[in-house]
């Protein structure tokens, strides 16, 4: 097991209070009794043994035209798709809430740890992807200008 924090917003009246809360997190979990999830992001057949999905391997059909990895199931002969983010999320964490987005922490789409995930609203999504694409941008031009 390894820890996560976990950071909340706890509203009393009027006042906020913010707090960070260590949660253990297992190896994996179990998805609809066939498939484990691991804390790493991957979604492998139980059964099996199958890696359906690792993300340190590229997969150009599973990813959709923002990026983001996809993974199908069929459950009782229905195919249901997620975005592995989101299952990654829901099986460590819980249900997502109805307004928030996950963060891919280091800005990459591919990398789906639990640890690379964050709960955040829309804006707060937007403002972290704008620092990034900054950071990038920065870099590039210290590279260019020969100041490593």
């Amino acid at each position: 097991m390894q820890e996560y924090s976990k950071h909340l917003t706890i509203i009393k009246g009027k006042t906020k209070i913010f707090t960070s809360v260590k949660v253990e997190i297992p190896e994996h979990v179990n998805y609809l009794d066939k498939y484990h999830v691991t804390r790493e992001g991957n979604v492998v057949n139980s059964k099996t043994g199958e890696i359906k999905f690792n993300w340190l391997v590229k997969h150009p059909k599973i990813k959709n035209h923002r990026g983001y990895a996809r993974i199908e199931f069929k459950i009782k002969g229905k195919r249901v798709r997620w975005f592995v983010h989101r299952l990654v999320y829901t099986c460590f964490i819980g249900k997502i809430p109805s307004g928030k987005e996950i963060n891919h922490i280091d800005g990459n789409t591919m990398n789906n740890s639990i640890f690379n995930l964050e709960l955040v609203t829309k804006k707060q999504n937007i403002k972290h992807r704008e620092k990034l694409k900054k950071e990038k941008l920065y870099a590039k031009l210290l590279r260019q200008s020969g100041n490593d």
